[in-house]
């Protein structure tokens, strides 16, 4: 029981890029190319801001992985998004409809 107080919480992907829900596929790549180029490595030297906008922008540019991560943001499960991405269809369908209101 103790592990799961222990869980961080996740930043959230879409404020990493300075995002909403509700954003566009066009607004998300317009805000990920700005910070790519903001953060970049050549530019800057905290590289692991620009490894998490870039981790960020490989879920949400990808409207598959996109679909996923808004399902795991919605099923209200104390598991981290890389664990919900691993389970099967019928697990994660289950998590969003049982989610606590």
């Amino acid at each position: 029981m103790q592990s799961l107080f222990d869980l961080k919480k996740e930043e959230d992907l879409y404020s990493i890029l300075n995002c909403v829900d509700s954003s566009t596929s066009e607004q998300i790549r317009t805000e990920y190319k700005r910070l790519a180029l903001q953060h970049h490595p050549d530019k800057n030297s905290n590289s692991a801001q620009f490894d998490k906008i870039k981790a960020a922008y490989d879920i949400l540019g990808d409207p598959a992985k996109r679909a996923l991560y808004d399902r795991w943001k919605a099923s209200g499960l104390i598991i981290p998004f890389s664990q919900f991405a691993q389970l099967g269809t019928h697990a994660q369908f289950i998590g969003n409809h049982y989610r606590l209101s």
